[in-house]
């Protein structure tokens, strides 16, 4: 298994699936945290590769640099790639969310709510070039641009025009989304509503909210893609966001 970071919730509970899963069919898993760099990346695939392992998990850090990828399947090693597509990697099984949809549905439940002044925390750009509906080039993007294009969407079919000044783009870390918030909502002081793109990066919106002494869900509902144990903690409770 090869994944960007070891310490991230969402790879560490896919982790430990995963590990339960091989060991119950016989297996045992080696894993290989990569921290974003494909040089490591490639490193710890070739490394597999050599010592004749059976599959690889991989997040992929790059959806296009996949020649190292492409090469297990001349080398009789399966690949799954888990949440991150790469498009030539002809061979791999894919294991993902629909990632616009989903987003398009968390902004919909706050425009439903009567919200029309947004605001996205997200790592992501827009595609360019991105056209409205169109499925097949979505399951070609990254999960944060994804999630960027479900927000997008869900504005258009609302007939809420997209603002960019609306999107506070963030490094994927608390702090930094911290300060992306803080920033967003000091220059966009309109905003009633505030959607962030995973879960590391609505903790960091959460804790600005909190020291900007703005009372979420009364002053500002917050919406966040994925889901860890801190947001059961909270008061009032993330249902109530």
């Amino acid at each position: 298994m090869v994944i960007p970071d070891v310490g991230n919730h969402f790879f560490a509970v896919a982790m430990r699936g995963i590990s339960t899963a091989a060991r119950e069919a016989g297996y045992e898993v080696l894993l290989s945290s990569t921290e974003g760099d494909l040089t490591l990346e490639r490193r710890a695939v070739e490394l597999l590769a050599g010592k004749r392992v059976d599959g690889i998990v991989v997040a992929p850090v790059s959806t296009e640099e996949t020649e190292h990828l492409e090469r297990l399947e001349g080398q009789g090693i399966a690949v799954t790639l888990l949440d991150r597509p790469a498009p030539n990697v002809k061979a791999a099984s894919f294991i993902s969310v629909n990632h616009v949809e989903a987003s398009t549905l968390a902004v919909n439940h706050l425009i439903d709510l009567g919200h029309q002044d947004i605001g996205i925390v997200s790592e992501a750009l827009m595609p360019a070039g991105w056209e409205p509906d169109a499925p097949q080039e979505a399951r070609n993007l990254r999960p944060s641009a994804a999630r960027l294009v479900g927000y997008v969407n869900a504005l258009r079919g609302a007939g809420i025009r997209y603002r960019d000044e609306y999107v506070a783009r963030s490094a994927y870390a608390k702090a930094a989304a911290y300060e992306a918030t803080r920033r967003l909502l000091r220059d966009n002081p309109q905003l009633t509503a505030v959607y962030c793109t995973d879960s590391e990066l609505s903790a960091g919106a959460f804790a600005a909210l909190q020291d900007l002494k703005i009372s979420c869900p009364k002053d500002m509902s917050l919406i966040g893609f994925d889901d860890q144990d801190w947001a059961t903690l909270v008061r009032p409770p993330t249902d109530g966001c």
